[in-house]
């Protein structure tokens, strides 16, 4: 079984999560119900930016659970235009973390991408449309990598990364 699921910031407010001027802001854990075996898509688009604070993370919930991460920010009001088109940033703050499980895991902006703790069983996807892709804590991903800086720096320094597959 497979559910969707998107929260884009014309959505929701939250204690976990809130929405300021186009952008997604996640304040605490955010979790699945999925059991063992099942997998499921979560999609953050923002029209602004995406920021994770200390506190923010997103897991799959351990065990054989494959959730597939997006973070698509700087899209149109409209959606009409893909993620990247207007300035944006995806900040995942130093403390936060995301566990995909089997799934993968992409981040989208038209500015600098900020990355924390990665668990991806899955692919890995970034793409800063010419800006700088930085990570804070290591990362471990199981399936391919694809970093797309265009002219912008990535620097992956951390040294407990953990790339299975190619990059």
């Amino acid at each position: 079984q497979k559910t969707a699921y998107e929260i884009s910031t014309r959505d929701w407010s939250s204690d976990v999560c809130s929405s300021d001027l186009g952008d997604i802001n996640v304040n605490a854990a955010v979790t699945t119900n999925l059991s063992s075996g099942q997998s499921a898509t979560l999609n953050l688009v923002a029209q602004g930016n995406i920021n994770f604070s200390s506190a923010g993370s997103i897991s799959a919930g351990g065990g054989t659970r494959s959730l597939n991460v997006n973070l698509n920010a700087g899209t149109d009001v409209g959606g009409t235009n893909p993620p990247g088109t207007n300035a944006s940033t995806i900040t995942i703050a130093a403390g936060s973390s995301v566990d995909t499980g089997g799934g993968s895991f992409s981040a989208t902006a038209k500015g600098a991408v900020a990355l924390s703790a990665l668990t991806v069983g899955g692919s890995l996807s970034v793409n800063s449309h010419g800006f700088a892709v930085t990570q804070v804590s290591p990362f471990s991903v199981v399936g391919n990598s694809t970093l797309n800086a265009g002219a912008g720096d990535i620097t992956l320094t951390q040294g407990g990364n953990d790339f299975q597959g190619n990059v």
